[in-house]
């Protein structure tokens, strides 16, 4: 049974793996996800659920399903909505000082703190988000591909 809200969940495993080698059950299949991911020429931002969406699609293409598809509205570039990033500033809003709970307080507010430090300034942030990739920036930028490249202001520079 394919789910109906695809913002909260995907095709079971099992379900996708079964109907993966059967051109006819595999294309049911994917007009749904199509359907339900695709079809309006806005899908998600959620880059695995359009990824995982994507590749239910194109495995049906492949084995020549019959579909009613636009083969265009499955690949990128895509029309998807920017999400909305907040500022470093709103984001600090959110979470209380670190010394309102300890470490091993078993606080909320402890682990929220964790996980804010985690995505903004520690390892996981560094290595595995990347905020170590560019040369100009140690921050995250919401800069769409098309738009300039962000370059810092030059400090002790006035403008003529």
């Amino acid at each position: 049974m394919i789910p109906t809200s695809w913002s909260e969940s995907t095709l079971s495993h099992m379900e996708l793996s079964c109907a993966a080698t059967i051109p006819s059950r595999l294309g049911q299949v994917a007009n749904s996800v199509y359907k339900h991911v695709f079809a309006a020429g806005k899908p998600p931002a959620h880059i695995l659920l359009r990824d995982y969406a994507r590749g239910v699609v194109e495995r049906a293409l492949c084995l020549g399903a019959q579909m009613d598809v636009d083969a265009a509205k499955i690949r990128p570039p895509y029309a998807s909505q920017w999400p909305y990033i907040p500022t470093k500033e709103e984001i600090e809003r959110l979470f209380p000082d670190k010394s309102q709970a300890g470490y091993d307080s078993g606080s909320l507010e402890w682990g929220r703190y964790r996980i804010k430090s985690s995505v903004t300034a520690d390892d996981f942030a560094w290595y595995v988000i990347g905020t170590n990739s560019a040369s100009t920036s140690r921050s995250w930028l919401s800069l769409k591909l098309d738009e300039p490249e962000w370059t810092p202001p030059r400090d002790g520079l006035t403008s003529c």
